[in-house]
């Protein structure tokens, strides 16, 4: 599995937008997979201020729509 500093090394004619140079020091220990068994099986719940949620929502909403399609 790639980690995210080489992402952009293995995908070259890709166009990466970066949002910041700062890095979580934590980022690097959760993974794609993680990430989808944590949804897939609802591990954790979550709970925050309703404007928080709905502006997560819509950047959700947005990544999924110019993302490529899944099942």
């Amino acid at each position: 599995m790639l980690d995210g500093r080489h992402i952009v090394a293995a995908n070259p004619d890709k166009e990466m937008l970066r949002m910041c140079s700062h890095r979580c020091p934590h980022m690097h220990e959760i993974t794609l997979e993680q990430t989808r068994d944590s949804l897939r099986y609802l591990r954790w719940r979550l709970t925050c201020r309703r404007n928080i949620r709905v502006r997560a929502l819509r950047s959700v909403e947005a990544m999924l729509a110019v993302g490529p399609k899944i099942d």
